[in-house]
């Protein structure tokens, strides 16, 4: 039996297939659709840390290095989590204790990191690079419709601008700032804007 087809925004429509030899053909990872469910809420919260990493990362090199070295751990975390033992069904209250648990490790994760500022730099320039080989994957190499292509392409750049980071120190944190910056705005407002995709729903 099939649902009838509801529009959430004008890019988002949901349906329901009940039958008893159903198999979902297309399945968004649990973490973008935990993500979904309050896009409201981090399109403001990318909008702010885009705006503020790209008019003063630079200046504010410190507070940069930390705010960074936080959300990296958490996502990293919950991209584990996610993709190993939390599904599409699990509980939207496990979601959000897992979420504050990894926001702890993270603080203390970037106050750590503010200590060690030459190895904070690198990884402030290997997300930069990371945003970078998104922005790559999103204009043109998407279209090689390659999972591996797009790992690569995306570690890659990070690679590269992290050990960019210890020969040209300034020119790294000007570079991988405005590309975090610029990429947090631009995906913040895409949240309030129609919905567009992520890069990792796309490329799946």
């Amino acid at each position: 039996m099939v649902g009838d087809l509801v529009t959430k925004t004008p890019c988002n429509y949901v349906s329901t297939v009940k039958g008893s030899k159903v198999c979902p053909v297309f399945s968004v990872n649990a973490l973008w659709q935990f993500m979904d469910d309050y896009d409201y809420l981090w399109g403001g919260m990318l909008l702010g840390a885009g705006v503020f990493l790209a008019f003063c990362g630079r200046k504010l090199f410190v507070a940069a290095i930390f705010m960074i070295t936080s959300i990296a751990v958490v996502f990293g975390i919950l991209l584990l989590f996610y993709s190993t033992f939390l599904k599409n069904t699990t509980e939207a209250w496990v979601g959000w204790l897992v979420l504050s648990l990894s926001i702890v490790v993270g603080i203390f994760a970037g106050y750590f990191m503010t200590k060690l500022q030459r190895v904070g730099a690198a990884v402030l320039a290997g997300w930069g690079g990371f945003m970078l080989g998104l922005f790559l994957n999103e204009t043109v190499i998407y279209l090689s419709g390659s999972i591996a292509v797009f790992w690569i392409v995306n570690f890659g750049c990070a690679g590269v601008l992290a050990i960019l980071a210890f020969f040209s120190y300034n020119h790294a944190i000007i570079l991988s700032t405005s590309f975090i910056g610029a990429y947090f705005m631009w995906r913040g407002v895409s949240l309030y804007a129609g919905g567009f995709p992520n890069e990792f729903t796309l490329i799946n």
